[in-house]
C-alpha cells in the first residue's frame, strides 16, 4: 500500500485536535515538566568560538556525563508519552489517561527491548568508521543512510505494540518492517518536512518572544521564560509528530494484522 501523506497529516490532525484535553495532560507530564525542569536545572556550558574540535568535545562531554541520569530519566519518560498517545489512537476501549498510562507502562521494557535491538545495530555502524578511518566519507555515504533506512522501517514499533497488544521486541520489529514495506522513503521525508516547518516556527517565535521576555524581565528571567515557551512548542510539536505516526500506522496496516487481534483505531 502507498502511503498517503496528506491523509497522514489530516489525520493526525484531527486526531490531536479531538483529543485536546487528554493529549495536553500527557505532553504536560511526559513531555513539557522534564524537558523545563531539565532546561532550567541544567545548562550547558558555552564552547569557546576558538574552540578545536577535541576542546568542544571534552567540554560537551564533561557536561553530558554528569548529566546523564536526568537525560535517561527524560528519555524514559518521553516513551511512556509516546505510548500512551499510541495507545489512545489505537482504541475506543479505556481512553482516559490513566487507562493509556497503565498500558504504556506495561509496554515499556518490550519497546526498550525492541529500541536496543535497532539501537546496538546502528550504533556499532556509528563506531566503524572510527576504527578504520574515513570518518567523513564513509558516514555521507553508508552509515547515515543505513541508520535513517532502519530508523524509517522501524519507527512505527510503537504503535505495533499499543494496537496489536504483542510484548514480543522482535515480532514488534517485523511487523514494523512488514507494514512500512515500500514506505519508507516517504515517511521520511514527511517527517523531514516536519521538523524543518517545525524548527522554522519554533525559531522564529522563540527569538520575537525572548527579546520581549528579555526587554520586560531582565536578561536571564527573561531567558528562562523563553525557554519554558520553547519547551511548550517542542511538547506541542512531539505531540503532533506522534499523532502522525499513530495515523500512518493505522493507513498502512489497514486494520489487518494478522494472526493478531488489532482493536480499531479512533481519531475522535
Amino acid at each position: 500500500m502507498k502511503l498517503d501523506l496528506d491523509q497522514a497529516w489530516q489525520s493526525g490532525l484531527r486526531f490531536t485536535r479531538n483529543n485536546a484535553g487528554l493529549l495536553t495532560v500527557i505532553a504536560g507530564l511526559l513531555f513539557f515538566l522534564p524537558a523545563a525542569v531539565f532546561g532550567l536545572m541544567f545548562v550547558p556550558p558555552e564552547v569557546p568560538e576558538n574552540a578545536t574540535w577535541d576542546e568542544m568535545v571534552t567540554i560537551l562531554g564533561a557536561f553530558y556525563g554528569e548529566t546523564w541520569w536526568i537525560m535517561l530519566i527524560t528519555l524514559v519518560l518521553s516513551t511512556l508519552g509516546s505510548l500512551a498517545i499510541y495507545r489512545l489512537a489505537a482504541s475506543r476501549d479505556d481512553r482516559t489517561v490513566s487507562g493509556a498510562l497503565q498500558d504504556a507502562v506495561k509496554g515499556l521494557l518490550p519497546m526498550i527491548g525492541a529500541s536496543l535491538l535497532v539501537g546496538i545495530p546502528v550504533g556499532l555502524l556509528f563506531a566503524i568508521p572510527l576504527a578504520i578511518g574515513g570518518v567523513g566519507v564513509f558516514l555521507i555515504l553508508f552509515v547515515i543512510p543505513v541508520a535513517i533506512w532502519i530508523s524509517m522501517r522501524t519507527i512505527l514499533s510503537g504503535p505495533v505494540l499499543m494496537a496489536e497488544r504483542t510484548n514480543n521486541p522482535v515480532t514488534i520489529l517485523k511487523r514494523s518492517f512488514a507494514i512500512t514495506q515500500g514506505n519508507s522513503l516517504r515517511i521520511f521525508f514527511f517527517l523531514l518536512l516536519l521538523v524543518i516547518a517545525a524548527a522554522i516556527v519554533m525559531a522564529i517565535i522563540g527569538a520575537v518572544l525572548g527579546l520581549v521576555f528579555i526587554a520586560v524581565a531582565g536578561s536571564e528571567t527573561g531567558e528562562q521564560l523563553a525557554l519554558i515557551v520553547s519547551a511548550v512548542l517542542e511538547s506541542a510539536f512531539t505531540v503532533v509528530v506522534i499523532a502522525c505516526i499513530a495515523m500512518i500506522y493505522r493507513q498502512l496496516s489497514g486494520g489487518q494484522a494478522g494472526t493478531t487481534s488489532v482493536p480499531p483505531t479512533v481519531e475522535d
